[in-house]
């Protein structure tokens, strides 16, 4: 709600990931406006103002991110802390605060899910070590050993190729655009679209390859005991990141593509 000088913020907010070693938080907000349509903001709030609500973190895989839910009622929130959700997607503030700062002119949609993609091929990397090590010793209940098995050693294969090609369409895109915002231009809705849609489509390709692996391995490959079991854990939550969903970018990069309006509420 909005009041004089600010806001008062009321609300329960998922997914504040690392919130307890965090002094500050970040979080969006629709303000409802009589005269016209919502105007969606970040709202930045130190500790004081909210609650971290325990036990709220309890899913299958990346424990150690606490991306627990915080809390606050009619919290104020001065009108400097806040940021309009459509200055920080076209770059405005950047460009307003930032001038011929590259970096800031990378935009949001970009750096943001490449954030999440860098940490979900990490994710995969470590999988793909763990999975060389366990092939190495594995022997199946038939006798046959992992390290001399055709299917095994194709699906590493190919597990390591697509991870290879991911990494390097990801650093490839990024310094493209990296130099093009260097160069003092401005980088094109068509552009992002473009970088979120192969993003997507590199996190998904290394994903689908590495779930032969993870079947491969067989019920030891499942126990807790198995390095295996707790990446894999993590690979499958990484890939449910909004920014990992390639269906949506496949479709909003389409739908530009052949003249249409980007869909509301695509992340680029």
């Amino acid at each position: 709600m909005q009041v004089d000088g600010g806001y008062l913020l009321t609300g329960e907010w998922p997914y504040s990931t690392g919130t307890d070693y965090c002094d500050w938080v970040i979080i969006g907000g629709r303000v409802v406006r009589e005269d016209g349509p919502p105007d969606f903001r970040h709202f930045i709030l130190p500790r004081g103002d909210y609650e971290i609500v325990d036990d709220s973190w309890n899913v299958m895989g990346l424990k150690g991110t606490g991306s627990k839910n915080v809390y606050c009622k009619k919290a104020f929130v001065p009108e400097y802390r806040t940021m309009e959700q459509s200055k920080v997607t076209e770059g405005v503030y950047a460009q307003e605060r930032r001038p011929g700062v590259p970096l800031y002119a990378m935009m949001f949609g970009i750096m943001f899910p490449t954030a999440i993609a860098a940490s979900t091929l990490g994710i995969a990397r470590c999988y793909l070590n763990a999975q060389r090590d366990y092939m190495a010793t594995r022997v199946s209940v038939m006798g046959h050993a992992a390290k001399t098995d055709p299917s095994y050693i194709q699906a590493y294969s190919v597990a390591e190729a697509d991870l290879e090609a991911g990494e390097c369409h990801l650093k490839q895109m990024l310094c493209e655009l990296y130099d093009y915002a260097s160069s003092g231009q401005k980088i094109s809705p068509e552009q992002r679209l473009k970088f979120r849609r192969n993003q997507a489509r590199a996190s998904d390709r290394v994903f689908g390859s590495l779930s032969l692996l993870a079947r491969l391995a067989g019920s030891a490959g499942i126990q807790e005991a198995n390095g295996l079991e707790r990446i894999w854990r993590d690979m499958q939550t990484s890939i449910t990141h909004v920014c990992n969903v390639p269906e949506t970018m496949y479709f909003a990069w389409g739908v530009r593509e052949f003249g249409g309006d980007i869909p509301v509420g695509t992340m680029y």
